[in-house]
């Protein structure tokens, strides 16, 4: 096996920088609501409670729903007060004339309020839009290479790709993979989709500092 080293004084460099971005859109809204439940003091059944819960949930919009931030406290009429918020993502044309159905679904004792709606892409898709876009950038680079070439009359070749360059002119927020989302209204827009209802578009984009290489000829 041979191995090939680059020597600098034997190699020439080109160094850019590529930028990609897409918009990425999904007919899904996350939508959370504060849960409020009065039970008495004696009251240690926590299943029933959360059964109950659901329940009155379900009654406002048909889906599984998620529990986060759960506090209990005492209230002044001698009972207990029992302090959620619920979360869950639903189909846009769900996205309607929240406030009205949350207070229909409210029962005496268990209040639902507050709604209020994300049009932010998941983490999940997120991600697979920045590999998308990583590709997009070995392609750029890929073909520039090639140009470069063509142009030159020397094999220029992707010697390194860096992903993720930091975009300090952005206040957006920067994912794991160093692409970066912007979830503002300035990023974000509100478009009628196929199905009639509305989905999210959400801004995503990454930097990457490429180098290409080439092999100084016998002149050079």
């Amino acid at each position: 096996m041979s191995l090939v080293l680059d020597q600098p004084h034997l190699i020439d460099t080109l160094r850019y920088k590529v930028f990609v971005h897409r918009r990425a859109t999904q007919d899904q809204v996350r939508v959370t609501v504060q849960v409020t439940a009065l039970v008495k003091t004696s009251d240690r059944d926590h299943s029933a409670l959360e059964k109950r819960i659901h329940a009155t949930l379900k009654a406002f919009i048909a889906t599984e729903w998620a529990f986060a931030r759960i506090e209990r406290s005492s209230d002044a009429t001698g009972y207990e007060r029992v302090s959620l918020v619920a979360g869950t993502r639903i189909p846009a044309t769900e996205n309607y004339d929240l406030e009205a159905r949350c207070r229909a679904a409210s029962t005496e004792g268990l209040a639902i309020s507050d709604p209020s709606v994300s049009y932010a892409v998941t983490r999940d898709y997120a991600d697979v839009v920045v590999a998308e876009l990583m590709e997009e950038i070995l392609a750029k680079a890929t073909s520039q290479a090639g140009a470069f070439s063509l142009k030159t009359g020397r094999e220029w070749r992707i010697g390194d790709v860096e992903f993720g360059v930091a975009d300090m002119s952005s206040g957006a927020s920067r994912t794991s993979k160093g692409a970066y989302r912007d979830d503002s209204e300035a990023g974000m827009a509100v478009y009628e989709g196929t199905s009639g209802g509305l989905a999210g578009v959400e801004r995503i984009w990454l930097m990457a500092n490429v180098t290409l290489k080439a092999g100084r000829g016998a002149g050079g």
